[in-house]
């Protein structure tokens, strides 16, 4: 594959060759009635370029309609991005599935290391079912080392299980 398309995603893939299978035939067409034989391979090379500038001006009115119709994408922040994640890994702390619950908030700050609520979800994880007090005490400090963490109540939430552990 080239390296054109390595970086396209599979649907932009899959509008490309619909593209081509749409435009080969009718270009065939007019390609035997102008060129005899010849017009079928003249064809089958301007519909490559061709299904690419389809693709792209099809993509292109599709964003702008998009924004149009349903305003600029969200700008969300990483807690609202991941908000779901967090809310399952909370049920499977309820529920004691301790093991699932540590996998989860592992998976999820690994795309996001700095996600406070994430890292607080971990130390109680930790805590509560593994009784790993130094790997819980580790999370609590890195939560209460960020800066960024502007919510004060998950602060305080953090410092209190902090000094429970000690």
């Amino acid at each position: 594959m080239g390296k054109a398309l390595r970086n396209v995603d599979s649907v932009t893939r899959t509008q490309l060759l619909k593209s081509y299978c749409w435009l080969f035939p009718f270009l065939s067409l007019i390609g035997i009635a102008l060129y005899q034989l010849k017009g079928v391979l003249i064809a089958a090379v301007v519909s490559v370029p061709l299904s690419f500038a389809v693709v792209f001006v099809a993509d292109r009115f599709g964003l702008a309609a998009g924004t149009l119709y349903g305003g600029r994408r969200p700008n969300w922040k990483d807690t609202e991005f991941f908000e779901a994640d967090i809310d399952r890994i909370r049920h499977m702390k309820v529920k004691k599935d301790y093991g699932s619950a540590l996998r989860e908030v592992n998976r999820l700050l690994k795309q996001s290391p700095n996600l406070s609520e994430a890292l607080y979800l971990k130390a109680q994880i930790l805590h509560e079912g593994f009784d790993n007090t130094e790997a819980a005490r580790r999370s609590l400090d890195k939560l209460l080392a960020m800066a960024e963490n502007k919510d004060e109540t998950l602060r305080k939430w953090a410092a209190t299980l902090r000094k429970e552990l000690e």
